[in-house]
């Protein structure tokens, strides 16, 4: 019960940094992903060619080298990352965030969760 709880503690906040070392290094990959999104103008993917394929060599590098925690945490990344860009459910908190993310590209790295932005000060907060 206690690794569950270490896992579920500290795994939104390894999806924050890999994604926040993305930006910080402008890594194309990604930016790929930003401009599909982007000229797709935030609506839902019809294509699954946009969807970002890099966490799967990733889950498949950490299931080669038997490391459990980062295979969990990539999968569980992309599986929140595609479900968002699939779905019609644009009232979704999550959904809502991510795609904030898209608009202003400094706040809102965390995919699955949201607490790791507040944490670390980069959920956007909307001026009224």
């Amino acid at each position: 019960m206690l690794k569950l709880i270490i896992y579920l503690l500290t795994s939104p906040i390894l999806e924050w940094g890999v994604h926040y070392l993305l930006h910080l290094m402008d890594n194309s990959f990604h930016n790929k992903h930003h401009i599909a999104v982007y000229i797709n103008k935030y609506n839902k993917f019809k294509q699954f060619e946009d969807v970002e394929f890099w966490p799967l060599i990733c889950i498949i590098i950490c299931y080669k080298l038997n490391i459990m925690f980062c295979l969990i945490t990539f999968t569980r990344y992309w599986i929140c990352h595609t479900f968002i860009h699939f779905t019609k459910n644009k009232n979704n908190y999550l959904v809502k965030h991510h795609y904030t993310h898209h608009k202003f590209k400094k706040y809102n790295y965390c995919v699955s969760a949201i607490w790791p932005d507040v944490l670390f000060n980069t959920k956007f907060i909307e001026q009224k």
